[in-house]
């Protein structure tokens, strides 16, 4: 027996019925659980490092392993869950991420905590794809914006909301409950999916391709290990780096290789032959890109350079969660209303224009200025979101649905991860050029250096003591930091105007009705 979209009477509006509702409120818990983990330990970073005994570099492995482990174990979902069922890999997933979480609240020592993060994310890797994938099988095609807005909760408020949740955990207990909190909602998601969700084989077959797989793998660890590892040892200067970017391209060539000629590929070829498929991908790649990596940039801004403590951090970023939620409640009910094009692009520009404001700020902000522009941000992404996942979807058939999720999030993990290594490298180089350049203006034979009170503080301007010199620096490394934080939101900016190009790729729907029972037609 398999959940599946119940028919609507003729003149009839769908309704989703008591069963499915309880099915979409555990697979959300999940979900929602594994897209918050992904930023919740960033507020908590600092805690974690002292009690960890860890450098900033090590500490990042934090993160880092979480990400890289859920890409690479994501292609593999799409496979188990048709040939072993939906409800068994769920079960498995949420029961390991369970686990997992509790020895992440337990591990003593940064190799216990790096190696429980890495099995955690392995774990959650099917949460969201299997989510998705069950979602678009108990709703009709011409609700998939109404089920996409609800599986948009959990995949966009679970990261934005992650430093929230992770500040306010840190200030008011210890940062290992950021980790063990996952446990009773691991129980509960588990025992919902196991009494509700009925069990769904999409196919029999058990053939694997396992060069087509192991190729995928090597090439997706091998990106990531560069990524993660190149800002530590000046990238393309080691040798370690041109050996990942070498295994990298070649393994994927090989797998590109086998897919267009192997008889069963790993990952089907008919899903990229559909350009909506293709063009969603890519933009959601942009668009999540753009989201983590400002989540990511703003707790230590906030922190390092504003000195506001971790439950404050929370607090102000919080309203961008409610920019987004209020975007994907609009941009589901003007779907019907509006050429969907038009509510990407609008999105877009709303995003566009919350990284704009926050390119403008200095040192001298206000908690307003912050959640005016994250507010702003959220709502255009939330705005963009729903619509990018119907158009991925809008024209696949439905054997194709479980795949096409696990290769949606996949390429969305890896956007990511690719994003944020970028970024944080970005943001460290230009730290370090800034604070040289703006050294070269501090000199005792400067006018305004020989006349205090000219807006050089007197603490500063005696340049031959030494705790003036250490205060002096202590605030060009945070004025060099707060440029490098608005050069990166400056790029942030373009990359979200420059996806609006994209659209000119998508083939919409001339009608997506909210409440017929006829489907889109292309």
């Amino acid at each position: 027996m398999s959940t599946a979209a119940p028919a609507a009477a003729p003149g009839q509006p769908f309704r989703l019925g008591f069963r499915n509702t309880m099915v979409v409120v555990f697979i959300m818990i999940g979900a929602t659980m594994q897209s918050v983990d992904g930023t919740i330990a960033n507020v908590a970073l600092p805690y974690m490092q002292g009690s960890l005994a860890a450098t900033i570099d090590q500490i990042a492995w934090v993160l880092t392993s979480y990400i890289v482990a859920s890409a690479v174990g994501t292609p593999l979902v799409g496979w188990l869950a048709a040939r072993i069922g939906q409800k068994k890999v769920l079960l498995a997933s949420l029961a390991g991420f369970t686990v997992t979480s509790v020895l992440c609240g337990v591990a003593a020592t940064l190799e216990q905590m790096v190696l429980f993060r890495a099995l955690q994310g392995l774990s959650s890797a099917a949460l969201l794809p299997l989510a998705q994938a069950v979602m678009m099988r108990i709703y009709p095609r011409e609700y998939f914006a109404k089920a996409m807005a609800i599986i948009g909760v959990g995949m966009m408020l679970g990261p934005i909301l992650g430093p929230t949740i992770g500040g306010y955990i840190t200030e008011v207990a210890n940062w290992r409950w950021v980790f063990l909190v996952n446990v009773p909602l691991g129980v509960i998601s588990m025992a919902g999916v196991w009494v509700f969700l009925d069990e769904y084989q999409s196919s029999t077959d058990t053939y694997f391709d396992v060069f087509g797989f192991a190729m995928l793998i090597i090439a997706i660890a091998s990106f990531q290990l560069m990524l993660d590892r190149g800002e530590t040892v000046h990238w393309f200067e080691a040798t370690e780096i041109k050996i990942y970017a070498g295994l990298a391209a070649l393994a994927f060539y090989l797998f590109v290789v086998q897919m267009v000629t192997a008889a069963k590929p790993f990952v089907s070829r008919a899903l990229f032959l559909d350009r909506n498929f293709i063009t969603g991908s890519l933009l959601f790649v942009i668009v999540s890109s753009n989201m983590y990596i400002t989540v990511a940039l703003q707790p230590p801004m906030l922190q390092n350079v504003m000195g506001y403590p971790a439950l404050t951090v929370g607090y102000v970023l919080a309203p961008r969660g409610i920019g987004t939620m209020i975007g994907m409640i609009l941009s589901a009910r003007l779907m019907n209303r509006i050429d969907v094009r038009w509510i990407v692009i609008a999105g877009l520009g709303l995003a566009a224009i919350g990284l704009w404001d926050l390119s403008r700020l200095s040192t001298d902000i206000s908690q307003w200025d912050i959640i005016r522009s994250a507010t702003v941000q959220g709502l255009g992404l939330g705005l963009v979101f729903v619509q990018l996942n119907t158009i991925a979807f809008a024209s696949l058939p439905r054997h194709l649905h479980v795949e096409a999720a696990t290769m949606f999030n996949l390429t969305r993990a890896m956007g990511t991860s690719a994003g944020l290594s970028i970024g944080v490298a970005l943001l460290s180089q230009y730290t370090q050029l800034n604070h040289a350049e703006l050294s070269q203006f501090i000199s005792p034979y400067y006018e305004s250096w020989r006349l205090a009170g000219t807006g050089i503080p007197e603490t500063f301007a005696a340049l031959t003591d030494t705790g003036s010199l250490e205060l002096l620096n202590r605030e060009v490394t945070r004025q060099a930091m707060m440029i490098s934080f608005i050069n990166s939101y400056h790029w942030l900016m373009l990359s979200a105007l420059a996806a609006i190009v994209l659209m000119l790729f998508v083939r919409i729907p001339r009608a997506m009705p909210a409440s017929g029972a006829s489907h889109a037609e292309f």
